[in-house]
């Protein structure tokens, strides 16, 4: 029985967790984009870091739960993810914000 009710506390945590994640993610969009003065330039500087943030975020819960990830070890888990939560926002910054940029521009 304690196998059955553990799957159905995860059938009731996970969406919980996952609304309070993103309600976060959504409050920390408006508080530091939608508020701003300039919410388009705020969006192009704060955008990358939360690229980065998901990115490094997924690449944990796949080495966390994949079972062809398990053998990595934790020291070069936590470097890889460092690695994608530095990399993928310079990334965006350089190449992704200017394509998006000149596409906004070019609407306009």
């Amino acid at each position: 029985h304690a196998g059955l009710g553990a799957i159905v506390l995860s059938w009731v945590l996970s969406p919980l967790l996952a609304g309070m994640i993103a309600c976060a993610m959504y409050l920390l969009n408006y508080v530091l984009v939608f508020r701003a003065s300039d919410p388009v330039n705020r969006a192009f500087k704060v955008a990358p870091l939360l690229h980065g943030i998901t990115c490094a975020v997924i690449m944990y819960l796949i080495f966390l739960k994949s079972p062809m990830t398990k053998s990595v070890s934790a020291s070069l888990r936590f470097v890889l993810c460092t690695a994608v939560l530095i990399l993928v926002p310079i990334t965006v910054h350089f190449f992704v914000s200017p394509c998006t940029r000149k596409f906004i521009e070019a609407s306009q």
